[in-house]
């Protein structure tokens, strides 16, 4: 599969799990699994990387360990 194709699908599955209020893990996992089919070991951190920006994932594990610290 082509660079330009599976950038475009990460966006893709990023924007989509970003519109139902935020990543499940259950949907992260999906991704994850996608790319351990699709993908060499080393290029799953990147694309994995970009789909965690795009859908806020890391903002949201981010006020999920905040919130659990500060409680």
């Amino acid at each position: 599969m082509s660079e330009e194709i599976l950038k475009a699908l990460t966006q893709l599955f990023a924007i989509i799990t970003k519109q139902d209020g935020g990543v499940s893990e259950n949907e992260r996992q999906f991704v994850i699994d996608f790319f351990q089919q699709e993908l060499e070991k080393s290029a799953i951190e990147g694309y994995l990387q970009l789909y965690d920006n795009i859908s806020g994932y890391s903002e949201q594990k981010f006020r999920t360990l905040t919130t659990r610290v500060i409680s």
